[in-house]
């Protein structure tokens, strides 16, 4: 278990010799991208079990030098700041994660059932477009934003997911 930073750039760096070259989270590891983005592309790429090693290590309280995407922006005026974009959607139910809140399997649980989708990666320039109504924050007033569902952000990826979707753009994401 990766316990300090140190410990997690050593694991980092004897997991990526083993990673093929053309892998995403393989070149996230070599462009030195944050935690959170190499987690996501680890998922992406199907190596579950590392992304939750790397999700547990911040669940921990460590601290990461690279600083995690997605994390909220800190401001005083907080019904109109423009949230941070999400870094990952569930195509299942569209669950939309933001960090490395939901690394891994969708934690939707709706009439009982557990979503079976998983947590996509979606940190690629167009894949997300700040809603207008509301300027990227989610909220109109006191409520949220009708257009948006309150996520602040439209999933505009052409394609979807897997590039053949034909659902109509733009894929509307729910909070949990």
């Amino acid at each position: 278990m990766m316990q300090t930073t140190a410990s997690l750039e050593q694991a980092v760096d004897e997991f990526r010799r083993v990673l093929p070259s053309a892998t995403a989270t393989a070149q996230a590891i070599d462009r030195r991208e944050p935690w959170g983005l190499i987690a996501l592309n680890a998922i992406d790429d199907g190596y579950v079990d590392f992304a939750a090693q790397l999700s547990a290590f911040f669940d921990a309280g460590q601290d990461d030098a690279r600083g995690l995407a997605g994390e909220p922006i800190e401001t005083g005026a907080a019904d109109s700041a423009p949230i941070q974009a999400p870094t990952g959607m569930c195509p299942e139910c569209g669950l939309v994660a933001f960090g490395l809140d939901f690394c891994g399997q969708c934690p939707t649980v709706s009439e009982g059932e557990t979503c079976k989708g998983w947590i996509r990666s979606a940190v690629n320039d167009g894949d997300w477009s700040a809603c207008d109504p509301c300027n990227g924050a989610g909220r109109e007033g006191a409520a949220d934003c009708a257009h948006c569902n309150g996520v602040g952000w439209l999933f505009m990826r052409p394609g979807g997911f897997d590039g053949t979707a034909l659902t109509a753009l733009p894929i509307i994401g729910r909070r949990r």
